[in-house]
Order: structure tokens, then sequence, then C-alpha cells
């Protein structure tokens, strides 16, 4: 919370903009590696589907969770790989998937997973 960082001396800003060039710094190397692998880039590899297939994953799972986005690029990737071998039209299925996620657990998976186990285990 900026308020609460701010009122025991921190500075809000500069915290930020640490954070923002770590993380970007992250990416890059990610980038990097991904172009020194494979010795080529295209600019599909950038497209829209990839990062919705990203972003969707992340959601999924729950962002603000730290194994949140690793579940949820896991639903990702087996819709995408094993899914799509058996239906034409995958990316419906996993529109479906997501909007389901969405509905009964707005927080992502895991941390709705969490709070089932913790209502399970009251009883």
């Amino acid at each position: 919370e900026p308020r609460r960082m701010s009122a025991l001396g921190h500075n809000v800003w500069r915290v930020r903009w640490i954070t923002f060039v770590y993380s970007g710094f992250w990416g890059a190397v990610a980038g990097l590696l991904f172009v020194y692998y494979h010795k080529y880039i295209h600019p599909t590899t950038l497209s829209l589907t990839n990062s919705a297939e990203a972003l969707l994953g992340v959601i999924a799972g729950g962002a603000g969770t730290i194994a949140g986005p690793i579940v949820g690029a896991t639903i990702v990737l087996i819709l995408k790989n094993y899914v799509s071998a058996y239906l034409e039209r995958w990316n419906m299925l996993l529109g479906l998937v997501f909007v389901l996620i969405v509905i009964f657990m707005p927080d992502g998976v895991v941390p709705g997973v969490r709070r089932g186990w913790e209502r399970w285990t009251k009883r």
C-alpha cells in the first residue's frame, strides 16, 4: 500500500521504478534466450494470440500468488497441446474454461482451490 510505505519513510516512486526496471530486465533476458535458442525470430512470435494466452494463464491461475501463473500456464498448455489434437476449435474451449474460472473462481484457480480446501477441512 503506497500510503503506508510513504508513512514509514520509503520512497514509493523509487520502489516502483526499481521493480519496473527489475521485471523489464528479466523480460529482456527471456527474450534474449529465446532468440539465442531459436536463432531466428518472426513477427508472429509476438502475435496477439501468444500474448493473450500468456495473459489468460496468469489471470486464470491467480495473479496474486506465486503458483498461480504456473498453474494457469499449465492449463493453457494442456488445452493447447492435447485438446487441439482432438478439437479443431480448441480456442473456443480455452475461452469457455477461462469464463468458467472467472465466474466461479474470480481470484484464480490457486486461491479458489485454497478457499475450497479451507472450507473442506473446517467441516
